[in-house]
């Protein structure tokens, strides 16, 4: 997506990641990439783009924009 993409972690590594006691070693094994075909892609609204923007539409598929004057 791009260079700054965030840590996702795999579901049974939540507990480990948000308990403060884990043990860096731990956390580190957490870090691996995540598998793609697990992940989905679509377009999103430009509303992504407004950071005091928090709400589920910002998630919500949009209909890809036939606009190419922006690229």
């Amino acid at each position: 997506v791009h260079d700054r993409m965030p840590v996702i972690l795999a579901a049974d590594g939540y507990d480990a990641w948000v308990e403060p006691a884990t043990p860096v070693y731990r956390l580190d094994s957490l870090l691996n990439p995540y598998a793609s075909q697990e992940m989905l892609c679509y377009p999103v609204s430009a509303i992504v783009n407004r950071a005091t923007t928090d709400d589920p539409t910002c998630i919500q598929p949009a209909e890809p924009s036939l606009d190419t004057s922006s690229t």
